[in-house]
């Protein structure tokens, strides 16, 4: 029995050769493990170097009263170190004898003829070396206590020399993928990598003996989620294109084209393929299951209300899912507008239009779900997606709906969906109007820089907001920030938060729109069917707890008429590092079917079967500790 077993079995393991698939967060390989250090002549290298205390760590400070520790020890024949090391490798140190093998890992500098020190020293426990490669799994915290690196390292040598554990690791790691032992290696080409077997892969994860070798194991595991990805996609896609003739809606070309003739703007190329690609699907015996892809401002309303139209001319029931009432109110008044003659009725938690059941259209949100009792639609456009679960989208639909998402930024799971062909995409990208938004990742200490811009704005007509994360006293937040702001701009200032009635927020949107009010601090309402004209300054406070998807919704609502806007993520100063990076792709680019991209990669897909609620974050995976930044292929 593999020592520690118990206690690895609180972390989630129930099989000793669970043990095999914790994945290192570091190694060293054995060609980077020294057992001495560089003879005269040499050329210093980087790696660990294995050595012997000499004496006992003397404890110091530096002028900074920063405590540091000086370390003297001897490599195997006797050349030595004189070395200080700070942090966590003190506690290291000290906790190793004199004569006790210890190492160090950084690059030898020179000190003397036959004496080196280290810039950057960090200190390893010989317990980690297991088998020449040294290997860190981190700590790991349980109700008896925490596991150290050094104890799972001893129990992942024991398995991979237990001929029994590593069968069994093998056999799940075929059953995972449904393959047999040759087409995974063929699928994942390990022998093209130079691995004798999976048994081999398997040893390289954890003991490498290069740097070559270890990189190559992690690049397999990477062409696994590959083809697990493309796999479950392929199962999703064969349950949602059901080849049903139930499913069929089989508009005619002059018909899209008297509806879009109707509308108070000529529709672009983009979106003529849109509504060409759309309704291609909905003539085909499979049910379509697509993603209408477009930026705040693209005009996706226009192609699906177009579609929407035609279909219920035909008697097909369509109803338009949406996450608020807001948005809801906006679609119903626009196809209201737009299609006089198709009866659309509008359902939302708050209110109702009479006699919805002669409506061929409903517009609104979760709330039509009851109304709909055992019926499903022909069609389904769920607008903003990422707001939606899968499970509230699966409510409405049945096996023959047609189902249209339309978003300005996918979901990480429907953008792997995209990606590994079992969902299609229709893409507009084109503005009807010019504009240029800027965004800049700012601190609170630039907050009188902040000001100073939007009072430009304000000079030149514009308007600005200022949104505040949500929170359970969000409205004191808010309230607390307007007498702060009402102090430079008076009675120009406006709130809105969560606290208020659809009504109250209407109303403060109509203040903002007359010009009576110019400056709005308000929670993320405006993040979804707001609009405000000449929106030109926007600032977010603590863009570090938002989306990305949130984030770039919240951008979609500067210069909705054209021309200039300046979009700023306010963070804190010590935000970590997947905040920054999700930050920084935001501030990278405005085109969101990249963005989307990019947040997949951060995120994970979550779990890609139909069945499946999940819709972001590590995808159910045999191994464990995968970084999110090797997911993405």
């Amino acid at each position: 029995m593999i020592d520690y077993l118990a206690t690895l079995r609180e972390l989630g393991f129930e099989r000793q050769s669970d043990l095999l698939f914790i994945l290192p967060r570091s190694v060293v390989p054995t060609d980077k493990i020294k057992t001495h250090l560089p003879r005269p002549g040499l050329e210093a290298e980087e790696g660990v170097y294995l050595l012997r205390l000499k004496d006992k760590p003397q404890i110091k400070r530096n002028r900074n009263g920063v405590p540091y520790a000086v370390i003297q020890a001897n490599d195997e024949v006797g050349v030595g170190v004189k070395t200080c090391v700070y942090g966590q490798n003190i506690s290291r140190i000290s906790r190793i004898g004199v004569g006790e093998k210890f190492g160090i890992r950084g690059e030898p500098k020179r000190l003397g003829r036959m004496r080196w020190t280290f810039d950057k020293a960090t200190v390893w426990s010989i317990d980690l070396i297991a088998s020449g490669a040294l290997t860190d799994y981190g700590e790991r915290t349980v109700s008896t206590g925490k596991i150290t690196s050094a104890q799972i390292a001893r129990s992942v040598n024991k398995a991979l020399n237990d001929k029994a554990v590593m069968a069994e690791a093998v056999d799940r790691i075929c059953r995972a993928l449904n393959m047999s032992y040759g087409d995974v290696c063929e699928k994942l080409a390990i022998k093209e990598k130079e691995f004798a077997g999976i048994e081999d892969w398997l040893r390289a994860i954890h003991q490498p003996e290069t740097t070559k070798r270890w990189l190559e194991a992690r690049r397999i595991l990477v062409t696994w989620l590959e083809v697990e990805r493309a796999a479950k996609v392929q199962m999703t896609a064969s349950q949602k294109k059901v080849v049903n003739a139930d499913s069929v809606i089989r508009i005619a070309p002059e018909r899209l084209r008297y509806y879009a003739s109707l509308l108070p703007f000529a529709l672009n190329s983009e979106q003529w393929q849109a509504v060409n690609e759309i309704a291609s699907d909905l003539a085909d015996a499979r049910s379509m299951w697509r993603l209408l892809s477009g930026d705040v401002g693209t005009g996706k309303t226009a192609v699906f209300g177009v579609v929407a139209a035609a279909a219920a001319e035909l008697g097909a029931w369509v109803c338009v899912l949406v996450p608020n009432a807001l948005l809801a109110r906006q679609i119903h008044a626009d196809l209201c507008q737009w299609f006089a003659s198709i009866k659309v009725a509008l359902i939302t938690g708050g209110e109702r239009t009479e006699n919805i059941y002669e409506c061929p259209v409903w517009v609104g949100t979760t709330a039509m779900i009851s109304f709909a009792g055992n019926r499903a639609p022909a069609l389904l456009i769920v607008d903003e997606q990422q707001k939606l679960s899968v499970q509230q989208r699966e409510m409405l639909a049945a096996e023959a709906t047609n189902i249209l998402e339309v978003t300005a930024t996918a979901i990480p799971r429907t953008q792997a969906l995209i990606e590994y062909g079992g969902m299609d995409v229709s893409i507009v990208r084109s503005q009807p109007v010019e504009k240029q938004i800027y965004t800049r990742i700012t601190s609170r200490r630039n907050y009188p820089a902040v000001l100073d811009l939007i009072e430009r704005a304000l000079a030149s007509g514009g308007r600005a907001a200022i949104i505040y994360p949500r929170r359970e006293e969000e409205r004191r937040s808010v309230e607390e920030a307007k007498r702060f702001f009402e102090k430079r701009f008076g009675a120009l200032v406006a709130t809105a938060h969560g606290g208020m009635s659809e009504d109250e927020v209407a109303s403060v949107i109509r203040e903002l729109s007359t010009g009576a009010k110019r400056v709005l601090l308000t929670t993320t309402v405006l993040e979804v069917g707001v609009t405000i004209p000449e929106l030109r300054v926007l600032v977010v406070v603590g863009a570090e707890s938002y989306g990305v998807a949130q984030l770039h919704q919240l951008r979609g609502r500067l210069a909705r008429r054209g021309g200039t806007g300046a979009f700023i993520l306010m963070a804190s100063d010590d935000i970590g590092e997947t905040a920054q990076a999700r930050l920084n792709l935001v501030a990278g680019t405005n085109d969101g079917f990249a963005l989307a991209e990019g947040d997949l990669a951060l995120r994970g897909a979550g779990d890609l079967r139909d069945s499946s609620m999940q819709q972001k974050g590590q995808e159910t995976f045999l191994f464990r500790g995968l970084p999110r930044a090797q997911r993405k292929c």
